[in-house]
């Protein structure tokens, strides 16, 4: 299965394809805009941003049953969400503006989730994007370029930095012995 968005905002929804039968289905599909869907490590749930209230936030729903419970709190919002790896928590940005990365415990089955917890306070911008690794301690976030980090008065702007042939650096800044 792949989760995917149908329409443009301020009018998405989610829905799933079957990569084997090419069927799709929609899985949620109101008035409101519903984007950034992500399956849980199971399968069985996905998370998903959607601003029926109002304000953006972000949500779990079983796929089999439908039934939804919200993940972030009215007050400080949500979106772009990712699982743990063991599908225990849920990490997402605030839209608030004043709070980061925060982290909400899920317990699928009495579909509930935790007061989430700030974790960072790196802060969301158009076109964030982040992965969390496996133990959930590091997290890999886009970010833009400042002034403080390129000592310049120019407006802040995105870059990319790549490196290549990274591994005979590492063994060049850490030597083995070997």
């Amino acid at each position: 299965m792949l989760l995917f968005e149908s329409g443009a905002f301020p009018n998405r929804d989610v829905g799933e394809l079957a990569l084997d039968t090419q069927e799709t289905e929609m899985l949620v599909a109101t008035a409101a805009d519903e984007s950034g869907g992500r399956f849980s490590p199971d399968g069985r749930f996905f998370v998903f941003n959607s601003n029926e209230t109002g304000g953006f936030g972000v949500y779990a729903r079983e796929v089999a049953s439908g039934s939804t419970f919200p993940v972030s709190t009215s007050s400080r919002g949500g979106a772009i969400a990712r699982w743990s790896r063991d599908g225990g928590e849920i990490y997402y940005f605030s839209t608030a503006g004043r709070d980061g990365l925060l982290v909400a415990e899920v317990d699928v089955e009495t579909l509930r989730a935790s007061e989430p917890v700030v974790i960072s306070d790196i802060r969301r911008r158009f076109g964030t994007n982040f992965a969390v690794d496996d133990d959930g301690q590091r997290f890999l976030v886009t970010t833009g370029v400042s002034d403080a980090d390129t000592g310049d008065a120019t407006p802040p702007t995105d870059r990319i930095n790549v490196i290549l042939n990274w591994f005979e650096e590492l063994k060049r800044l850490v030597p083995t012995g070997r």
